[in-house]
């Protein structure tokens, strides 16, 4: 872990510097929600999230933080992502980004880079991540997409998350997303989707939900990138 948070802390230090003397704020959401298993719905998870976004000419900064409750451990997470972006076309970007989640006490810190581009009105977005722990070496990989369909306000989309973790362990999450505007700063979200995971020998899957709201604001209507985290990608624990 000590390599992984060495090489993540340098890179945002130096990100940093020249983003405090020039920084301008250009956007941010607020978000809530709920998701649950559909089979088992002591398998819940609330959450509560921010994020805010700086730029600097071609260059941007954003920071993320959230807050979930795990109905099922009886523990409370929380995680704090920067994401270092480099706006190389006015409808795409590219990002390093480097995060920690806590739970019980203990934190898992995480490293990745990302990508997102818009095709019209349509919007796609990919990471990948790796941590390193002494329970093993894990990597996170996502993507996801969305586009307005039918009438004014509304959106729909597919996402996908995978983790693999060293010994074999690993969860694929699929998830079909929508969402339905009131006004040009909030909207209503849902997803519906099934989680799939394999630990050691057994196999485990389940559908599950998730409803929320979205608020977003700024000159930008939102910021560059989701939110990345181990606990984002998990629908309910």
């Amino acid at each position: 872990m000590t390599n992984i948070r060495t090489a993540g802390l340098a890179a945002f230090v130096a990100a940093a510097l020249p983003a405090a003397a020039h920084a301008e704020f250009v956007g941010g959401r607020a978000a809530v929600a709920h998701s649950t298993f559909v089979d088992d719905t002591s398998m819940a998870k609330s959450t509560a999230e921010g994020a805010v976004e700086f730029s600097f000419g071609s260059f941007g900064l954003q920071t993320d933080l959230g807050v979930s409750g795990l109905n099922a451990l009886s523990e409370t997470a929380t995680n704090i992502t920067t994401h270092a972006i480099w706006n190389f076309s006015p409808d795409a970007a590219a990002g390093l980004y480097y995060g920690a989640d806590y739970m019980g006490g203990a934190g898992e810190d995480f490293l990745g880079v990302e990508y997102a581009r818009r095709i019209g009105d349509a919007k796609i977005e990919a990471y990948i991540a790796g941590t390193n722990s002494d329970a093993g070496d894990a990597t996170l990989v996502g993507i996801a997409g969305s586009t307005p369909v039918g009438f004014s306000g509304l959106d729909m989309g597919l996402s996908v998350d995978h983790a693999s973790v060293q010994g074999g362990n690993s969860a694929t999450k699929v998830g079909l997303t929508g969402g339905y505007a009131l006004g040009e700063s909030t909207r209503l979200v849902g997803e519906i989707g099934s989680v799939g995971g394999a630990v050691g020998a057994s196999e485990t899957s389940g559908p599950y939900v998730k409803l929320g709201v979205d608020f977003r604001f700024g000159a930008n209507h939102g910021t560059t990138f989701g939110t990345r985290s181990v606990f984002s990608a998990l629908p309910g624990l």
